[in-house]
């Protein structure tokens, strides 16, 4: 079934002339808060690793994992909840994200690219991938779309 988070948007490789670093946006899809205690983001690299905040994620709520916070918070507002920073960055040619429970089993990992049937303009043009929605698969390359706004829709899914 479908895992309880879903990581809904990736900026991997930000524009130059807006460089908010790397940063994930993480959903709560279903209708029971998630304690996010616990947690770990990986990328393909086993010894990056990040501990998401001790925190409950509301149903239908986001929270974005920034690379760097302070980057980030260059470009975008205050009121987007970021957690960070978790210090390793995301390959600009493609990676994989990993989200393991606290119990430590694998709760989602999406391997991503720069190429089809990836969406290349998401490629440091200074548009993120954006989940299409919460029912589709985000292990699949159609799930994804480039994000219609410069800079992303962090927060907002």
């Amino acid at each position: 079934g479908p895992s309880e988070l879903l990581i809904s948007e990736i900026q991997y490789h930000a524009a130059d002339a807006t460089d908010s670093g790397d940063w994930i946006e993480v959903h709560n899809p279903g209708t029971n808060a998630v304690n996010l205690n616990g947690w770990i983001l990986r990328d393909a690299d086993d010894t990056h690793a990040f501990a998401l905040p001790n925190q409950l994620l509301q149903p239908g709520a986001s929270l974005v994992l920034c690379e760097e916070g302070s980057k980030f918070r260059l470009y975008h507002a205050v009121t987007v909840p970021v957690a960070g920073s978790f210090d390793f960055g995301l390959n600009n040619s493609g990676d994989t994200l990993r989200l393991y429970r606290p119990i430590g089993t694998l709760a989602l990992a999406i391997t991503y690219d720069d190429v089809a049937p990836w969406p290349a303009q998401a490629d440091g043009t200074g548009y993120t991938l954006q989940l299409i929605s919460k029912q589709s698969d985000p292990t699949l390359p159609a799930s994804w779309r480039v994000s219609p706004n410069l800079g992303g829709n962090p927060g907002q899914f």
